[in-house]
C-alpha cells in the first residue's frame, strides 16, 4: 500500500516545500551527531516522501569572554 501511495505522489506531483533549520544546541557530554538528525527524521511523514535532504552537525567553538582584570589604584603618597 505504501508503494501505491508513493507512486500516487510522484504521478500527481504534489508540491513539497524545503526548509532550512539552523540551531545551536547545548548538551552535557552527549554527542548530538548520534541523535539530533534521528530526532528530526522521526517527525517526518515518510509515506508522503518527506525526507532530510542534507544535514550537518558540527561543534561550535565559542570563545568565552575573558573577565576584565581587576584594576587597583595605588594612591601615590608624597
Amino acid at each position: 500500500m505504501s508503494s501505491l501511495m508513493t507512486l500516487y505522489h510522484i504521478v500527481e506531483k504534489i508540491p513539497m516545500t524545503d526548509y532550512q533549520i539552523t540551531a545551536k544546541i547545548r548538551v552535557n557530554d552527549r554527542h548530538p551527531k548520534e541523535w539530533i538528525v534521528d530526532a528530526l527524521y522521526e517527525q517526518l511523514d515518510r509515506k508522503n516522501l518527506e525526507d532530510i535532504i542534507e544535514w550537518y552537525v558540527t561543534e561550535c567553538k565559542t570563545k568565552q569572554a575573558k573577565r576584565p582584570k581587576k584594576v587597583t589604584t595605588k594612591e601615590v603618597k608624597k
